[in-house]
């Protein structure tokens, strides 16, 4: 689980795990880091519709979820963000939605749940990958994200730059 704590322009991460939900529950910190707001311009423009050009094979998000759950990572309704997911050469162009689940947005820079989304599609990057052992995030050296719009719809692409190392670029469709 993706908890995040707002401050200003910048904002902290963690990603802890809760072996079960009564009281006094420990809570396992996987990882931790901060981001920096940027401005588009300094992190260039992004076209989505020659973005999407490049992109022909598609995986149904359910997919994605169900090989998951068959590694033993149960992916709730609050965290099943992906609509659409586009694959090619070690790139994923993926559609992410708000859930109907998830009602407030306010208060965060990057929603934790929004960054797990980004987090899920680097698994859809590698074909192999998916009859291998999943990988969790233990170290991101840096996420770019341009100010992204509360709005309900965002796109993110995740370009895989080593073996257990990717790009993760989101934004929104303006």
């Amino acid at each position: 689980t993706p908890e995040s704590q707002s401050v200003a322009e910048d904002a902290s991460f963690r990603l802890i795990s809760i072996a079960d939900y009564t009281p006094n529950a420990a809570i396992h910190t996987h990882a931790t880091g901060r981001m920096h707001a940027h401005s588009s311009d300094d992190l260039g423009t992004v076209s989505l519709s020659d973005l999407q050009a490049r992109f022909t094979e598609s995986i149904a998000p359910a997919v994605i979820y169900e090989k998951m759950s068959c590694k033993g990572i149960k992916i709730g309704r609050h965290f099943q963000w992906l609509d659409t997911v586009f694959r090619r050469d070690g790139q994923v162009l993926g559609k992410i939605v708000l859930p109907e689940a998830v009602r407030e947005l306010k208060g965060y820079w990057l929603h934790p749940c929004l960054l797990d989304a980004c987090f899920q599609l680097c698994l859809a990057t590698d074909k192999d990958r998916e009859e291998k052992s999943i990988l969790l995030p233990a170290h991101v050296k840096s996420l770019y994200s341009v100010p992204v719009s509360w709005k309900q719809v965002w796109w993110c692409h995740v370009k895989q730059v080593k073996e257990n190392g990717w790009n993760i670029r989101l934004f929104d469709e303006t």
